[in-house]
């Protein structure tokens, strides 16, 4: 037969295993009697009952409003009787603020006080439970709404949001909301703009309840709101307005907003660029005509400027509802001056060019001969010519003539030799003539360069007056340079007091 007996190990692992589930069971029933215990304190088990006859009683469970008590506000007669319940908002964080749509989303805390004396009770009677908390479900608290909402006025609030009650019948109901009001922004001064918001809370048509603002301090209120964002709260205030509702006289509460824009990021990416772009655009005045590099400087500065525009489309605010803001028309200005500076350019470059052509013009006449000295030469070469010519053909003194009419009747009776150098009688010396010919030429040479420096200094004082007729092409330069520099320092500095003014 099979053995029937359990393995050590699996006798152990089962031990185990019971011992566990002991200690669990003891353990959780040690608990229960502990809690059991605590139920029986007087003050536990007076919170216990107080809880059930609040909710037993007919003011909570038919949710019915407290009843009218005297007066607390100053703006109704002492023998009106009204309820007031006390509202404050505590702003928390700027959600969004859009300028196109003009509607600010806020999130916060908003805390309703007032008093309902049906809903009071005696300590002494429940072991000095002093206040008790309920769901809001639980008993009646009022709906308020915003007058200004931009997508629906009623606030929503949860059904399991608690609600503080004391002894003294005193409510304080405390609950988050998102708020999404509108807001008339002036963006007129953005990025430097300082907006006021405003959010109007009122109740649902119920008679003779009135919402006044709780005193509270406004540092306090502040020092909730969240650091970071575009937006930073500098002031919240709280007034009581009067209003008419369905004929009747009510009080509303309104709340009012200081926002201040953090100009940090505008200033880096949106001002800082445009007043380089600027600055940049006169810089193309520095660059000489000559180098020819003026018009392909501007090409660059129009491209970087368009890339730089699309940028700011998505930052702007496209809100123009009320007034245009002065960082659009200064964006204007820069594309407005940088065309003036590519048409001034134009305009140096095109007297840059007239100069060099008149010059070049002026130059090449300088550099031809002066005919009438060359007519001159000419013709006291053509004396010189005609006066060697009559030398040799004038009757009587031709010399070939004389030398064959010599050769011819001279006898030599001996037969010798004639001597060459014997001069030939009737015949004048050649040497003469052509020393008196080379003599001229020469001193026509040194006349003439005697005259070539007076035609330099000539054509270089045409040249020179040539370019003094008009400003050069550089000195237009200088003068667009300090204009432009001058015309940008006066809008720069206006910008900067009119924004400096305003906050």
């Amino acid at each position: 037969m099979r053995s029937t007996s359990m393995h050590p190990v699996c006798r152990l692992f089962t031990l185990v295993s019971l011992l566990t589930l002991a200690m669990y069971h003891t353990s959780n029933h040690s608990g229960c009697h502990a809690a059991l215990s605590n139920l029986t304190h007087p003050k536990k088990e007076g919170y216990s009952r107080l809880v059930e006859d609040i909710k037993a009683h007919p003011i909570a469970r038919n949710k019915i409003p407290p009843k009218i008590s005297k007066p607390l506000l100053d703006n109704t007669n002492d023998d009106e009787e009204s309820l007031s319940i006390k509202v404050t908002l505590i702003p928390v964080d700027i959600l969004s603020l859009d300028a196109a749509e003009q509607v600010l989303e806020l999130s916060g805390y908003i805390t309703l006080i007032w008093f309902d004396t049906d809903l009071s009770w005696n300590v002494s009677e429940y072991g000095g439970v002093q206040m008790v908390e309920l769901f809001s479900s639980e008993l009646w608290t009022p709906l308020i709404s915003v007058m200004n909402g931009a997508e629906g006025s009623d606030l929503i609030v949860n059904s399991r949001v608690p609600v503080s009650l004391s002894q003294t019948g005193q409510v304080i109901f405390a609950f988050s909301v998102n708020l999404k009001t509108s807001c008339a922004l002036n963006l007129m001064f953005f990025p430097f703009d300082e907006q006021l918001c405003e959010i109007n809370l009122y109740l649902l048509p119920q008679s003779q309840i009135h919402l006044v603002p709780l005193g509270a301090n406004v540092e306090k209120l502040l020092e909730n709101f969240s650091a970071g964002g575009e937006w930073s709260l500098t002031d919240i205030q709280m007034e009581t307005v009067k209003g008419i509702q369905y004929h009747e006289n009510v009080n509303n509460t309104k709340v009012k907003l200081v926002l201040q824009r953090r100009t940090t990021f505008y200033l880096v990416s949106v001002v800082g660029p445009m007043a380089l772009f600027t600055i940049m655009d006169s810089l193309v005045f520095l660059i000489p005509p000559e180098s020819g590099e003026k018009v392909s400087f501007l090409i660059s500065i129009f491209i970087s400027n368009a890339v730089f525009s699309s940028f700011i489309n998505g930052v702007m605010p496209r809100g123009l509802h009320t007034k245009i803001p002065l960082v659009m028309v200064y964006l204007l200005f820069m594309w407005v001056w940088s065309v003036i500076v590519f048409l001034a350019t134009v305009f140096v470059l095109k007297r840059f060019y007239d100069q060099q052509t008149h010059a070049n013009n002026i130059a090449d006449k300088t550099a031809e001969p002066d005919l009438s000295e060359y007519n001159q030469c000419q013709k006291l070469s053509h004396t010189c010519m005609k006066k060697l010519g009559s030398f040799f053909t004038k009757p009587g003194c031709n010399i070939l003539k004389n030398r064959s009419m010599a050769a011819s009747s001279r006898v030599n009776p001996h037969n010798e030799a004639i001597n060459p150098e014997q001069p030939v009688p009737g015949l004048k010396n050649f040497g003469e003539e052509n020393e008196n010919y080379s003599t001229s030429f020469v001193a026509g040479q040194v006349e003439d360069a005697k005259h070539e420096p007076k035609r330099l200094h000539l054509g270089n004082a045409k040249v020179n007056e040539s370019v003094k007729q008009g400003y050069s092409a550089k000195t237009l330069d200088r003068i667009f340079l300090i204009l432009s520099l001058l015309i940008i320092i006066v809008i720069d500095s206006m910008m900067v007091l009119l924004t400096v003014l305003v906050n």
